[in-house]
């Protein structure tokens, strides 16, 4: 099995940088964060469709998840990837009035997203349904199918989002 190793980088503040180190094609590897220790979660980018770092290049488009809360956000978004179908990835970990930038190379068209907040929030959707998992880091193909069977699955409600190609486009979740 070849393993990719790469580094991902989120601005969380102007002060803080978290740095989260994602293996790619299966391999799991933990979060190097505290919050995601104690809400027994593991976060950690898992997309094929990322790019190396969180500051995407000048062509490139880039999925912006802004939290808007004061409570730490975990996002999880689906796309489509051509003969897996809609792929399903998550968790990302945004802390309260932060944002984390996606690369996705030259993608456009639609996205879901999707989010749980540490206060109990949740930020669904009706405009299609994908699988999820829960507690761990996950990478999903033809989500939007699956019988969502595997230990930890759900499948939850997304909300659209239309990327632009070449663009940095910014979803908000907001304190509801």
């Amino acid at each position: 099995m070849v393993t990719r190793k790469a580094a991902l980088t989120f601005g969380l503040s102007s002060i803080a940088v978290l740095t989260l180190t994602a293996f790619i094609f299966g391999e799991q590897q933990p979060a190097k964060a505290d919050i995601c220790d104690r809400f027994d979660i593991t976060c950690r980018p898992s997309s094929p469709a990322l790019g190396r770092s969180g500051t995407a290049p000048a062509s490139s488009t880039t999925l912006r998840l802004c939290n808007q809360t004061p409570s730490t956000v975990y996002a999880a978004y689906s796309f489509w990837a051509g003969n897996e179908g809609w792929r399903s990835a998550g968790w990302y970990q945004i802390q309260g009035q932060n944002c984390s930038n996606l690369s996705l190379g030259s993608y456009s068209g639609d996205t879901y997203v999707y989010a749980e907040g540490s206060n109990g929030g949740r930020w669904s959707g009706r405009d299609a349904n994908f699988c999820i998992t829960r507690g761990n880091a996950f990478n999903i193909a033809n989500s939007d199918r699956s019988s969502c069977n595997d230990s930890g699955q759900a499948r939850v409600g997304m909300t659209r989002f239309r990327l632009n190609r070449g663009a940095t486009n910014t979803y908000n979740f907001r304190v509801q």
